[in-house]
Order: C-alpha cells, then sequence, then structure tokens
C-alpha cells in the first residue's frame, strides 16, 4: 500500500511538472491552439448554459402561482428566493459541464493539436529543438483521421463503463459506492485521454494504451485524479488540457518508453 500511494504521489508530481513544461519559451507557441480551443469551448458553453437558465427563470416568473405569490408583499422574498435557488442550479449545471461536457467536446475538437504538442514536449524532454511551426501543420494534417478515430474509440470505452455505473448509482445500498466508482474511472479515464496523445504518436492504438497504462496503474491514478481536479476549477481548467499533455508526455518518456534508463519501482498489481 505504502508503494501503491508513493507511485501515486509521483504521477501528481508529472501532472505538476506539466505546468512547467508549457511555460518552456520552445513550446509556448504549440499551446496557443489548444489554448483557444479552450476558451472558444468555455465561452460557448457557458453562454447556452446562461441562455437556457435565463429562459427557465422567465418562464417560472410568469407561472400564474409566483405570480400569486409575487402579489403579497410579505411573500416577495420567496420570488426572489426561488430565483436565487435556480441561479445555483445554474453554477452547479456550470460545474458539471465543466468537467464532462467542457472536457470531451474540447478534447476531441483539439486532439489534433494535443498530438502535435507532445511530440513536440517529447522532443524537448530528448534535448532536440522543437520543430518549426510550418513542418508541424504537415504532421497535424497527416494525424487528423487516425487522432480523431482514437477519440472516437475513447468515447466509445466511456460509453461502456458508464452503463454499470449508472446501474451502480441507482441500486440501494450499492449506490453508496458509486461515488468512489465514479471518481475512480473518471481519474483512470483522464490518465487514459491524456497518455495516448505521447503513445499515439509512436504508434499505439488505444487498447495497447490501457494495457500497458495498467502496469502503472497507481501512477496513473495520481496523475488521472490530479488532473481531474484541475479540470473541474473554472478558467484554471483553461490550461488543464495543455498541462495534462505535457504531464502525460513527461511519465512516457520517464517511466513508460524507456524504463531501463529511469528505473520505476514495481506497481501492485490492480
Amino acid at each position: 500500500m505504502t508503494q501503491w500511494l508513493s507511485n501515486a504521489s509521483r504521477g501528481v508530481g508529472y501532472y505538476r511538472r506539466g505546468f512547467s513544461l508549457i511555460a518552456r519559451p520552445g513550446l509556448r507557441r504549440f499551446v496557443a491552439i489548444p489554448l483557444l480551443i479552450n476558451t472558444a469551448v468555455f465561452i460557448a458553453l457557458i453562454d447556452s448554459l446562461r441562455r437556457q437558465m435565463s429562459r427557465v427563470i422567465d418562464l417560472v416568473s410568469g407561472n400564474s402561482w409566483v405570480q400569486w405569490l409575487a402579489g403579497f408583499e410579505a411573500l416577495a422574498w420567496l420570488v426572489t428566493l426561488i430565483q436565487w435557488l435556480f441561479w445555483l442550479l445554474f453554477g452547479l449545471g456550470v460545474v458539471i459541464a465543466v468537467f464532462y461536457a467542457f472536457a470531451l467536446i474540447a478534447n476531441f475538437i483539439a486532439a489534433p493539436f494535443n498530438g502535435l504538442l507532445a511530440e513536440q514536449v517529447e522532443r524537448s524532454l530528448r534535448g532536440r529543438e522543437p520543430e518549426t511551426l510550418t513542418s508541424s501543420w504537415r504532421s497535424v494534417l497527416r494525424s487528423i483521421p487516425v487522432t480523431l478515430f482514437s477519440e472516437v474509440r475513447k468515447l466509445l470505452y466511456l460509453a461502456v463503463w458508464m452503463v454499470p455505473l449508472l446501474i451502480l448509482t441507482f441500486i440501494p445500498g450499492l449506490n453508496l459506492l458509486s461515488s468512489v466508482a465514479w471518481l475512480w474511472f473518471g481519474a483512470w479515464l483522464v490518465a487514459l485521454e491524456y497518455i495516448d496523445y505521447p503513445m499515439g504518436n509512436h504508434g499505439h492504438t488505444f487498447p495497447s494504451v490501457r494495457k500497458t497504462l495498467r502496469s502503472h496503474r497507481a501512477t496513473a491514478m495520481g496523475f488521472g485524479g490530479a488532473a481531474a481536479v484541475v479540470q473541474s476549477i473554472p478558467l484554471l481548467n483553461l490550461l488543464a488540457m495543455p498541462a495534462s499533455v505535457a504531464g502525460a508526455t513527461a511519465l512516457w518518456v520517464d517511466q513508460i518508453d524507456s524504463p531501463s534508463a529511469h528505473p520505476a519501482p514495481l506497481e501492485d498489481s490492480p
């Protein structure tokens, strides 16, 4: 157990390292496009939620019962309370949308550019200069079909596992375990999502990524857990995606691709 926690802590360290990597002068330009995509998706989601919530509040405010309450000066505060409760629900909706919808949409759109970022981070970590943007654009265009196919496989993997997790959520007694199961699966899925970029650059398919990461499960869970937490924080989540790609690439270079050069302790069996 101690070894497992040590490896999980190492995974968190790789995520923190991702933030320092994307700040390197030679890599900043490769962060720009994923960052712009993140910002655009975030603004679009928040604006869509805001407009939908405004319609709901207008509908509720126009309800005959609510108008009847508003007619009593002593009960006017109740109408205001109802409106504030709806805006509270809007805030919760933002957090949920940021964690699930934002991550899924942004990663799908930015997938080719995340692969490019992983490639350039790996070059930097291995002591080679990042390529020019001109040559990098060619690699992005070549990788689009393969990268998007890999993203579809990830979504299918998510859909398959969501079925038993949803069933668990609605079973009395067992649903007490559902929160832990969702957190565990969320951390694992995030780790798979981002380690796929550097491994995909070397021809690994998504099933191969899953098989490889199982032998580094504790490190993956620490990394994925840290990334999932940051992804759920509005505004900070704009940098979460490129930092996750960079941190996952460092994990790939240090722990997975070159285990003999950088030996890692044996991990507990899953």
